[in-house]
């Protein structure tokens, strides 16, 4: 079954993480996969600093897919992709789409025009770092 929550409208404010994290984290409950809850916070927290930092306004959080495989996605008004870096112990920042691959089943970024979505399904557990392997399929890259 498709969910119906409405997406959330962010601004460039910090604080809009943290209600993006408690957004993603309360879907995770209200649609009974609390197992997911705390690497769907570690994804959508990274996706939207990622967004207020590179990308541009409009920022939104939408939930899609199904209770089965839900999925998170941040749009930005930027076309401009991600870039995805390692977890050298050196760098203090640009790890996030690292962290988001850890944190997620799979995946991606979708990009228009107008803008881009950068988009994840959350696992239940965070995967060890030298676990990661990455396909690029054209459309963003997956776990």
């Amino acid at each position: 079954m498709p969910f119906d929550r409405p997406p959330l409208r962010l601004s460039d404010d910090p604080s809009s993480v943290r209600l993006a994290r408690t957004w993603a984290a309360q879907a995770c409950h209200e649609m009974a996969r609390s197992e997911l809850a705390d690497c769907a916070r570690l994804g959508v927290s990274e996706l939207v600093t990622n967004a207020q930092r590179h990308g541009a306004p409009p920022i939104e959080l939408r939930l899609t897919g199904t209770c089965d495989a839900p999925r998170f996605e941040v749009r930005d008004g930027s076309p401009r992709l991600p870039v995805e870096r390692t977890a050298a112990a050196h760098e203090s920042s640009g790890r996030g789409l690292f962290l988001v691959a850890r944190a997620a089943v799979a995946w991606g970024v979708e990009t228009r025009a107008d803008g881009k979505t950068v988009w994840f399904s959350p696992a239940a557990e965070l995967a060890a770092p030298d676990a990661l392997q990455f396909v690029t399929d054209g459309g963003g890259a997956r776990r």
